[in-house]
């Protein structure tokens, strides 16, 4: 890694030519790619300038990807979400002032390198390029995790000439990924992570021993993880109680003093760091139940509200950011967040001043209640808070569930009003979190959960379901499978006798049936000796009868005549 300093011009200076020297192919340099929290602690420690770093928005739509390297094009940073790809460190990832002079700093790389592109920590399908070097049909990827001693094997799906596409396994933390042909070709990516921890919601308290629910993705990977998460910028600890790879619930360690606000959320996941200040919108949050995200003006009632609310004299162009997509094929708008994406949304607006473009991101003048997909030079631009209220989740029935006492359950769930992102679902039976939501099918109104805390066996179970602040519970009939349970019989007094007269029933109930059994049996065998005496005692009369001797030359029967 080396810096320089270059000054802004219409040449076309390329700072892939720092840091290496003139004709060597061994490596290539190109302008830092910041991808975790450990790179941007060693820079900030041994760099004390401003410099420029890879990274740019090329369309001008607030989503920034990497602009140099082998991850070029990468997803870096999105401005509405304040989701990051990489690592955001602050809340806009952007310096406050355009410098015409800075500093550059470049990394190096061997040119052979191979690139693994990152995933999140549910796995996914990814494509590893430049293997002109490997025999690609005889290929292997390996992820390695060094701190849990842990290996992986990427399965491969398709093989081309120089690249492979596999599917990566759920994991989490950094890993070594290991690319190896037949031959004993090889290649290592040290230190490659997943997609850092990303917050869409936040369910806030404020006080000592409240409890955060933190929604998202990239949490982990349902196993072990070790997760941490701090909140404001006193970074007070919020102490884990619950965790998923979309859920986290945790307990402040203390209270936000007085003028100290809730944001911003650090997260690490097995090392992988991220800090949110804007959980779908930089706000000063305040006490509610509700999960914020970016939505749509969807009301004329709502569009009222706003325009005759806001003191928006002199910025008569402010904007709010739409959370929706424009569709071409029938000219309607999707929902992009909250739990009911992916659902036509009634955009409420008064014309479109601009053509409209699929992807690109919806604009609304909150003056005249026009739209438009055109960036125009104004300053005011900011998502709209959306709270979610929908209707109340309704439970038809559990079915497929086989809740056990010892081992985890899979608890499938029926009903409707689940909404379409089931991050946002919260399930607790009695009063236990049930783990990593799925829905079934394609119609929102069955899905899955891991319940892995002990729960008693019972006739029925209180089941309470959560979809943003929309609660409902119901007692729910269901079949229970008692397992051995002798582990818990000193933690659990109550749950041992309940035991022991399950046991005593059963053994008195095998009893009498093999009593029962022993006199059939007896019965049996009386009845057949019985039977079986009185023809031998009537075959003897008849031989006695009939049967000739000879006696004296001649033939008598047997009484002598």
């Amino acid at each position: 890694m080396t810096t320089s300093t270059i000054k802004k011009s219409n040449e076309h200076q390329s700072p892939s030519r720092f840091g290496s020297s003139e004709g060597d192919n061994t490596y290539k340099s190109y302008l830092v790619t910041l991808d975790s929290k450990q790179e941007w602690d060693f820079i900030g420690t041994n760099l004390s300038t401003t410099a420029w770093v890879s990274g740019r928005d090329f369309e001008g739509n607030g989503n920034y990807t990497y602009s140099s390297g082998p991850q070029s094009n990468q997803p870096l940073f999105n401005m509405f979400t304040g989701q990051c790809w990489g690592i955001g460190p602050t809340w806009n990832f952007i310096h406050k002032t355009n410098l015409l002079y800075a500093s550059v700093i470049c990394e190096i790389e061997p040119i052979e390198e191979v690139y693994i592109p990152s995933i999140g920590t549910n796995g996914g399908s990814i494509t590893i390029n430049n293997l002109s070097q490997f025999n690609t049909q005889t290929i292997n990827i390996t992820f390695s995790n060094p701190t849990k001693q842990l290996e992986k094997s990427c399965n491969i799906t398709s093989k081309q000439e120089t690249s492979v596409t596999c599917i990566v396994p759920p994991l989490s933390g950094f890993h070594n990924v290991t690319v190896q042909d037949a031959s004993g070709v090889n290649s290592t990516h040290y230190a490659w992570q997943p997609y850092p921890p990303f917050i869409k919601a936040v369910y806030p308290s404020f006080t000592a021993n409240g409890l955060i629910t933190l929604i998202g993705d990239n949490f982990g990977d349902n196993t072990n993880n070790i997760v941490f998460v701090n909140v404001s910028t006193s970074n007070i600890t919020c102490n884990i109680t619950f965790a998923t790879s979309t859920q986290i619930i945790c307990q402040l360690e203390s209270s936000l003093a007085e003028g100290t606000k809730l944001l911003p959320i650090s997260i690490s996941v097995d090392d992988v760091y991220t800090r949110t200040y804007k959980p779908h919108i930089y706000v000063t949050m305040g006490a509610t139940p509700n999960a914020p995200y970016i939505g749509a003006i969807e009301s004329a009632e709502m569009y009222q509200c706003f325009s005759q609310s806001l003191n928006i004299i002199g910025y008569e162009s402010y904007r709010f950011w739409q959370g929706v997509s424009y569709n071409s094929n029938n000219n309607s708008f999707t929902r992009n967040n909250g739990p009911f994406k992916g659902t036509i949304s009634p955009l409420n607006y008064t014309s479109i001043t601009s053509k409209m473009k699929e992807g690109k991101n919806i604009l609304y003048n909150i003056n005249d209640g026009t739209i438009s997909s055109k960036i125009e030079d104004v300053r005011y631009y900011t998502p709209l808070i959306t709270f979610y209220t929908g209707d109340t989740p309704i439970i038809d029935n559990i079915t497929s569930t086989n809740i056990q006492n010892t081992t985890q359950s899979l608890v499938t769930i029926n009903g409707n009003h689940f909404g379409k992102d089931q991050s946002y679902v919260l399930i607790s039976i009695e009063g236990q979190q049930c783990k990593s939501p799925q829905f079934i099918g394609t119609d929102f109104k069955q899905f899955t959960c891991l319940l892995l805390d002990i729960v008693e066996p019972l006739s029925e179970y209180n089941v309470t379901i959560r979809v943003a602040e929309m609660v409902t519970s119901k007692m729910v009939v269901s079949k229970a499978v008692v397992g051995p349970e002798s582990q818990y019989d000193d933690e659990y007094p109550d749950k041992s006798f309940a035991t022991w007269k399950i046991i005593v029933i059963v053994c008195l109930s095998f009893l009498i049936i093999l009593v029962a059994i022993i006199l059939l049996v007896v019965f049996v065998f009386k009845n057949r000796r019985g039977s079986r005496r009185a023809p031998k005692r009537k075959q003897s009369v008849v031989v006695l009868k009939t049967v000739p001797i000879y006696y004296g030359g001649k033939v008598n029967n047997i009484d002598g005549h």
